[in-house]
């Protein structure tokens, strides 16, 4: 799977495909469903914009993945994502056939139960896709968010950080910076294990022998940046 695109991460660049055109599609498909006069000119849009959305979800899941083996990846964010994929590769299947059917039916015959059971399944990748991408904007946020709410500090001290050295409250330091790290404990891939042991602890051997240099890693640490240690 596709890593890296022009230096960057694949997997934020592919996510917004599905975040955008399965919503869009299931949208579509649910009014397709109410108006059928609306079919012979919508139904084949629509399912171009399907088909890209579900393969968007299918590439932002396995580029996912390949982003979890350099930083880790919460572990409920990435089984969303892999529900998403399925829910929209079997809509893609089920809504194509029937849109593909409809693209000319006479809009004054019956909507037929058919389409409505696709319309069923549109909703349910639209709630998937809503929480996916919740959980990863959480994920991926979540520690700019309580950064800028702190109290402004210039300098930390590791007696600072070992004072914040409980699960619910875990600050590590790495290479000279002080972490809030508290809100990526649940959402470690490896188990809360991995991280709780090094709450209010100076974790530079172990995030360097985890991750060495690698600057996805060093991004995604920063997120949950502090400050430098005095």
């Amino acid at each position: 799977m596709l890593e890296d695109i022009l230096g960057l991460p694949a997997h934020p660049l592919f996510v917004h495909l599905p975040v955008v055109l399965l919503p869009l599609s299931a949208v579509s498909i649910v009014a397709l469903t109410l108006r059928p006069a609306w079919r012979p000119r919508f139904a084949l849009p629509v399912l171009g914009l399907l088909a890209l959305g579900a393969l968007g979800a299918v590439a932002a899941w396995g580029t996912g993945d390949d982003l979890a083996a350099k930083v880790g990846l919460p572990v409920t964010h990435s089984e969303l994502g892999m529900w998403t994929a399925l829910a929209s590769a079997v809509l893609l299947v089920a809504g194509g056939v029937w849109l593909w059917r409809v693209r000319r039916a006479d809009p004054s015959s019956a909507r037929g139960v058919f389409g409505w059971v696709v319309s069923a399944l549109a909703l349910v990748v639209l709630v998937l896709v809503t929480l996916t991408g919740h959980s990863g904007a959480t994920a991926a946020w979540s520690g700019v968010a309580a950064t800028a709410a702190a109290p402004g500090q210039s300098a930390y001290t590791m007696a600072d950080v070992a004072a914040h050295s409980t699960p619910a409250d875990c600050w590590i330091a790495v290479d000279g910076n002080a972490y809030d790290v508290s809100s990526w404990i649940p959402q470690h891939p490896g188990g809360p294990e991995r991280i709780e042991p090094l709450c209010g602890t100076d974790a530079t051997a172990q995030f360097t022998g985890q991750h060495g240099q690698t600057e996805v890693a060093q991004a995604t640490l920063k997120t949950f940046l502090l400050g430098p240690l005095a």
